[in-house]
C-alpha cells in the first residue's frame, strides 16, 4: 500500500526515538518517492533506530531503490544467491579499483538489508543470524581470494614437497560465525589454516611465511576502517597458544598442538567450528584431525566444573566493573550461560551421540531436549531466553554499528531500547529482562550431572 505524509508521520513516531528519527527523515536528501513502493515502511524503521545507515546511503544512494521496489526485503537470502549477488556486484564495480571500497560498500547494502528485516520483524531471530554469518563468509571468502592472487604476485605458487602440489589454504570459523548465528556488529572468530610446511614457494619463502602474509592481508581487508568503515573485525585469539601463537597454523602443528596441550575451553570453542572460506578439503581434513579432542568417547565430568568456573570468574568481573548496567552477553543470566549450558552437555554426550553436535546454539539445544539429554521444557525456556537476549544484543549493535552488548545508563537511551524491544516502558522491559535472567541464572547455576 503507498504511504501518505501522514502514515510515513505515524512509523517516524514509533520509532525507538522519534526526535532522532525525525531529524534523519529531515536530513534525508536520495531521490526516493515512498509513496509508491512495497518497502517504504520496512525501509523507513532504520529511522530513530539506526545512526550510521544515513552516512552509508550518503555515499551509495543508489542502493537505496531496489530494498524499496521489491520482495527483497521480505525473503531470506540463501548463501548461494549472495554469493552470486557479490560477484555481480564486484563485476560492476570494474570501474573502482579500490577493492576496499567496494567489498565495503557491499556490506553496507547487505547490512542495511537485514537491518530493516530485523527492525520490521520481516524474518525470524534465526535466519537473520544465518543471513548475517552468510555475509560474513561471502566477503571472508572474497577477501581470501583477492589476497591470494596478491600474495602469489609476491612469492609465486606455494607448492607442497608431494607429488608438487598446490598448498591449500583454509578458514575455519568459530563461535558465532562458526555457529552461522552472527549479530549485527560482531567480531568473526577465526583459525587459519594451511596444509603442510613440507613445500617451499618459487621466491624461496616458506609456506609458514606465505600463509602468514596471506592471512594478514585478507583480514587488512576486512577490517581496517576507511573512510567507508569496516566489513567485519576479525580475531584469532582462539588460535593455537591464542595472542602469542603465530597466525597461522599447519594442520600437522595444529593437530600436534590440541593432542598435547588443549584445554576443555578450547574443546568448547571447537564445537562450534566449521568450513568457511579458502580449500575446503584442508578445513575438512582439520576437522577430522581435531574431532577425537573435541568428541570423547568417554565421560569426562572435569568439563562441568571448569566451564562453570570459568563463568563464575566472568560474573565476579562483571560485578567489579565500575559500570553498573547489565551486560547482556557476559552477565549472569545472560547469553554466555545458555552458551555454556549447552556445550556442556555437547562435550559430554556428543562423543556418542552424534545428534548433539549441532554448531548452531538453539539447534543444540532442541536435539538436547529431543535426546532428553534435558527436558523438552527446559530446552524451550531456555530457548526463548536466548533469542530474546541475542534481539536485545541485535538491536544496541544496530544503533551504532558497535560491538556493544551494554544496556544503557541513560534513562532515555535506555527507554529507546525497550521501544526498540516493542516494549512501551522502561518497567516492563526490565520485568521481561529480570525474568529471563531468573531463568538462565538458575538453569545454569543448578546445573549438575547426579
Amino acid at each position: 500500500m503507498p504511504l501518505n505524509a501522514k502514515e510515513i508521520d505515524l512509523i517516524l513516531a514509533q520509532s525507538g526515538n522519534p526526535e532522532l528519527a525525525r531529524s534523519q527523515w529531515e536530513g534525508f536528501q536520495a531521490p526516493v518517492d515512498f509513496s509508491a513502493q512495497p518497502g517504504s515502511a520496512a525501509f523507513l524503521s532504520l529511522f530513530g533506530n539506526s545512526r550510521p545507515f544515513m552516512n552509508w546511503i550518503a555515499r551509495r544512494p543508489d542502493l537505496i531503490q531496489p530494498l524499496l521496489s521489491s520482495s527483497i526485503l521480505f525473503q531470506k537470502k540463501p548463501l548461494l544467491e549472495l554469493t552470486a549477488e557479490w560477484h555481480t556486484f564486484l563485476t560492476s564495480s570494474q570501474g573502482n579499483d579500490d577493492f576496499k571500497q567496494t567489498l565495503r560498500h557491499f556490506r553496507h547494502r547487505e547490512m542495511m538489508r537485514l537491518m530493516i528485516r530485523e527492525l520490521a520483524q520481516l524474518g525470524d531471530y534465526e535466519s537473520i543470524g544465518q543471513e548475517i554469518a552468510n555475509l560474513a563468509q561471502v566477503t571472508q571468502e572474497a577477501a581470501l581470494s583477492h589476497a591470494l592472487a596478491q600474495t602469489k604476485k609476491i612469492h609465486g605458487t606455494p607448492q607442497l614437497a608431494r607429488q608438487h602440489l598446490e598448498c591449500g589454504f583454509s578458514v575455519v570459523g568459530l563461535g558465532k560465525l562458526g555457529g552461522e548465528d552472527l549479530n549485527f556488529s560482531s567480531d568473526i572468530d577465526v583459525l587459519f589454516l594451511y596444509d603442510s610446511d613440507s613445500g617451499q614457494c618459487p621466491s624461496g619463502a616458506s609456506l609458514h611465511e606465505f600463509a602468514n602474509q596471506l592471512f594478514q592481508l585478507s583480514m587488512d581487508l576486512l577490517q581496517k576502517r576507511t573512510e567507508d568503515g569496516f566489513v567485519f573485525r576479525v580475531d584469532t585469539d582462539l588460535r593455537p597458544e591464542g595472542k602469542s601463537g603465530t597466525l597461522s597454523n599447519s594442520l600437522d602443528a595444529v593437530e600436534d598442538y590440541y593432542e598435547n596441550w588443549g584445554a576443555n575451553w578450547e574443546r568448547a570453542a571447537l564445537l562450534k567450528a566449521r568450513p568457511v572460506a579458502g580449500t575446503r578439503h584442508t578445513a575438512l581434513d582439520f576437522l577430522k584431525r581435531v574431532f577425537p579432542f573435541v568428541y570423547r568417547q568417554t565421560l569426562d565430568t572435569s568439563v562441568l566444573t571448569e566451564l562453570k568456573e570459568m563463568k563464575n570468574k566472568i560474573n565476579q568481573d562483571q560485578k567489579k566493573r565500575l559500570k553498573q548496567t547489565f551486560n547482556v552477553k557476559l552477565g549472569e543470566g545472560g547469553i554466555r550461560e545458555i552458551e555454556f549450558f549447552v556445550a556442556i552437555f555437547q562435550l559430554l554426550y556428543g562423543g556418542k551421540q552424534p545428534a548433539l553436535r549441532p554448531t548452531q546454539t538453539l539447534r543444540a539445544l532442541q536435539a538436547l531436549g529431543e535426546r532428553g539429554i534435558i527436558t523438552l521444557e527446559d530446552a524451550a525456556h531456555l530457548r526463548t531466553a536466548y533469542i530474546f537476549l541475542r534481539r536485545i544484543e541485535n538491536r544496541l549493535q544496530i544503533l551504532d554499528d558497535q560491538q556493544t552488548h551494554q544496556l544503557p545508563a541513560e534513562p532515555k537511551e535506555l527507554l529507546a531500547l525497550a521501544r526498540r524491544m516493542n516494549c512501551p516502558s522502561v518497567d516492563e522491559f526490565q520485568d521481561q529482562l529480570q525474568q529471563t535472567r531468573k531463568i538462565v541464572s538458575d538453569h545454569f547455576q543448578h546445573l549438575n550431572l547426579t
